[in-house]
């Protein structure tokens, strides 16, 4: 496999597991969600602009481009346990 190929995946890796972390979710689940509204596709079509950007510029945009496309992924607080429940919702297209 080529360097630029290594590269791409490394980065695309990177993102799936940095956008799990902040909004609290598996690597698996940040994956399918970002899969299923075409965020991964836009990070491959886009690689040479969006590797340049910040980690952090990155997952807001990821965040506001699935939302766009109906995706929704947010962090309840429960209050009296102190625990986190996390929601995926999504809308028909």
């Amino acid at each position: 496999m080529s360097k630029q190929v290594m590269d791409r995946i490394e980065y695309l890796v990177l993102l799936v597991a940095e956008f799990a972390a902040h909004n609290r979710v598996s690597e698996a689940k940040a994956y399918r969600y970002l899969n299923q509204y075409g965020a991964l596709a836009l990070c491959d079509k886009h690689y040479n602009v969006m590797h340049t950007l910040s980690v952090e510029e990155n997952i807001q945009t990821l965040r506001e481009y699935c939302q766009r496309r109906g995706g929704n992924l947010s962090i309840e607080q429960n209050p009296t346990a102190g625990l986190y429940m996390i929601t995926t919702s999504c809308m028909a297209r």
